[in-house]
């Protein structure tokens, strides 16, 4: 089967019978010369106005953004405020009282979020174990047979922290189920309930979910609060060095650990060497042991005088 090529000429002629048959492509002048117009101060403030709209959204959600956490965390403190007040109301507490035990209540749910958080100041990342439930008792089988274990933490180290932020968190749900759900529960208890069950347990719910939603609810945006503090602060020169710092120990420790190796492995080879246990070359005197690694090339040289270990870069610089 024969093949033919369409040449430079071919192809420009095709083109310009397209044109011939189809005709010049539409223009504005074209447009206008059909009577089509256009209103400029129309369009102007159409685009003016949507340009003001994208303006005004970047703006709310920028404060959102920037100011949401704290509103949500001050809404929801005064909230769960008035609701465990009027729990330690109901469980025979006096109002001072009261009042002192919800703001201490709500000021502790707020804080501990940050202040868990600052030990993690030039950190990008954290490590988080899931516990299970076999991870339970495997560690309640430690506890009760293992040995002891000596561990090395910092200074910001706070082991009673997260049992304290675990009771004062409970101890707020369950003021403020109490507040809510009280009415319920007493009717429930004492048969005087007058609504449908249906009805009733959807209440029950409902004021469950609300109690539990609100305390985390607050404590997420005080975390919120607490990782700005911490990813929002202003670039220092001594940050970044002591960042730098971490990064050279580690490959110093690292490429130690392997120098320190090949060190250690030329020295059995000349104990052995020594010892006999390596026989001599027979075309010389000198002994050669070679090891390359991904740092460079050693050489290991056994002339009677000793071992001289040479340790050389990717670049075969001593």
């Amino acid at each position: 089967m024969n093949e033919t090529r369409l040449t430079k000429s071919d192809l420009k002629a095709i083109e310009a019978e397209v044109e011939l048959l189809i005709g010049a492509p539409p223009t504005i002048e074209d447009l206008q010369t059909d009577g089509y117009t256009e209103r400029e101060w129309l369009i102007a403030t159409v685009d003016f106005i949507g340009g003001l709209g994208k303006v005004a959204t970047l703006i709310v959600a920028e404060l959102i953004q920037s100011f949401g956490a704290i509103v949500i965390a001050v809404v929801f403190a005064m909230m769960e405020f008035q609701r465990v007040q009027a729990g330690a109301v109901a469980l025979g507490q006096v109002d001072d009282k009261a009042s002192l035990i919800a703001f201490a209540v709500v000021t502790a749910n707020v804080v501990h979020p940050i202040y868990s958080l600052r030990q993690l100041r030039g950190q990008d990342k954290i490590e988080h174990t899931i516990m299970t439930g076999r991870g339970y008792l495997e560690a309640f089988k430690h506890r009760l047979k293992g040995q002891p274990v000596t561990k090395e933490l910092d200074l910001y180290h706070n082991p009673t922290l997260h049992h304290a932020a675990t009771v004062i968190t409970w101890s707020t749900i369950i003021l403020a189920v109490y507040d809510i759900l009280s009415p319920l529960v007493t009717q429930i208890a004492t048969n005087t309930l007058t609504r449908p069950v249906p009805l009733a347990i959807m209440e029950f719910v409902m004021g469950l979910g609300l109690s539990v939603a609100g305390v985390f609810f607050l404590q997420s945006a005080s975390h919120e609060i607490g990782v700005r503090i911490l990813t929002d602060q202003p670039q220092r020169l001594s940050d970044e060095l002591a960042k730098r710092q971490r990064d050279y120990d580690q490959k110093v420790e690292a490429v130690r650990a392997d120098v320190r190796t090949r060190f250690m492995q030329a020295k059995l080879l000349d104990k052995a060497r020594k010892d006999g246990d390596i026989p001599p070359n027979p075309f010389g005197h000198t002994a050669h042991a070679q090891d390359e690694s991904a740092n460079g090339l050693m050489t290991g040289n056994a002339n009677g005088h000793g071992i001289t270990v040479t340790s050389m870069n990717a670049n075969g610089k001593i």
